[in-house]
């Protein structure tokens, strides 16, 4: 695209914008996970800073799970503007008792549309690292997390 996403115009704000508008009345807690946070600080929302900003797209971003309000969360990128309140709150509520749960669209998971637990957002970096971890997929590769493929 050549810029970044969350400040393309959509509708009157920005993407991302529009995501916290849309989001922000669905969940009690809504956050923003980034790799430059001083970029973000008009939002009006918590702004994390990404832990491996290094590796770009589609990276993991892996906090100490005290960071976490909640014992899941659910993440959901800032370009994805269509996702329905309908399917966010089936996620929230059939992710109970997993530590990942993913849907799927065409046939393709959707990691950034899908919902983490604590233990699994905890992992730490350090251990990712010698998995060989780069992508989202890879903080729930390992045999000690529950994971389902929705839809």
């Amino acid at each position: 695209m050549g810029e970044d996403k969350a400040f393309a115009p959509f509708q009157g704000k920005t993407l991302l914008e529009w995501m916290r508008d849309k989001l922000s009345p669905l969940f009690p807690h809504v956050f923003v996970v980034v790799r430059d946070p001083f970029r973000f600080h008009d939002l009006g929302l918590p702004v994390v800073n990404d832990a491996l900003p290094e590796w770009g797209r589609r990276s993991v971003s892996t906090r100490p799970s005290s960071l976490l309000p909640t014992e899941r969360v659910i993440c959901v990128a800032c370009d994805m503007p269509f996702v329905t309140s309908h399917l966010l709150w089936e996620l929230a509520d059939r992710s109970e008792g997993f530590d990942v749960f993913v849907p799927r669209h065409g046939g393709y998971m959707q990691p950034l549309c899908a919902v983490y637990s604590k233990r699994t957002l905890g992992l730490p970096t350090g251990e990712l690292h010698r998995r060989g971890g780069r992508r989202i997929f890879d903080i729930y590769s390992g045999p000690e997390h529950r994971l389902s493929r929705y839809g």
